[in-house]
């Protein structure tokens, strides 16, 4: 059912929707229809929010990172030649 209501946004950022509706003999019929500009916006954001989900990453997570990178360059390298090295990121930070 999801991959199905995917299909649909997709064709509603893409600007052409089918529809289906009877005709006078009962029998199902497809529509295409364009939707509103808008909708089309909507739709365009909502799959680049699903398609980028799992790129987010919270302040808690970046700060835990950077930690984890100071203490790796503190390991790696010489003490004279990581404290260069982190000065050199601190003025990137500022």
């Amino acid at each position: 059912m999801v991959a199905s209501r995917m299909e649909i946004i997709g064709h509603i950022a893409d600007g052409t929707v089918v529809e289906w509706s009877e005709d006078a003999q009962g029998r199902r019929v497809p529509t295409l229809t364009s939707p509103k500009p808008a909708d089309r916006v909507r739709a365009v954001n909502l799959l680049w929010d699903i398609a980028n989900s799992h790129k987010k990453v919270s302040l808690a997570q970046v700060k835990a990172r950077l930690k984890a990178q100071v203490q790796a360059i503190r390991e790696t390298l010489p003490p004279e030649q990581a404290e260069a090295v982190l000065a050199k990121l601190a003025e990137v930070w500022k």
